[in-house]
């Protein structure tokens, strides 16, 4: 039997075990088969976490592996675990450290990237 999408998200939701802290920062992502990050597409970041991120997104994003760069700390592999409209969740190959997190939050209280909207 087949999951359902709701079932997915469900799953994914009750496994996330970091605490999420609300964002708003522009970033973008791309998969790992595209070559230049200039191919990536804009993201906007809602919430970020040791383990991953949660983004908005102005196009589809199938669950795959991708490649998003963040603002102040660069890029950073990713897992696409959900999707629910234009929004992706996901989960870091290699976890954020605290000194990282630190970085990115005290970015977005500066209002250091403005972000797009994609309503």
């Amino acid at each position: 039997m087949s999951k359902s999408p709701a079932r997915g998200f469900l799953s994914a939701v009750s496994r996330r075990q970091d605490g999420r802290h609300p964002i708003r920062l522009a970033a973008s992502g791309r998969t790992l088969y595209q070559l230049d990050i200039s191919d990536g597409e804009p993201l906007l970041l809602i919430d970020i976490s040791f383990g991953g991120c949660q983004t908005r997104t102005s196009k589809f994003v199938p669950p795959q592996k991708m490649i998003i760069d963040l603002p102040i700390l660069g890029e950073r592999r990713a897992q696409v675990c959900w999707v629910k409209g234009k929004r992706i969740g996901c989960r870091f190959s290699d976890p954020l450290s605290r000194d990282e997190l630190r970085q990115i939050l005290e970015a977005s209280q500066a209002g250091s990237s403005q972000p797009q909207s994609f309503d």
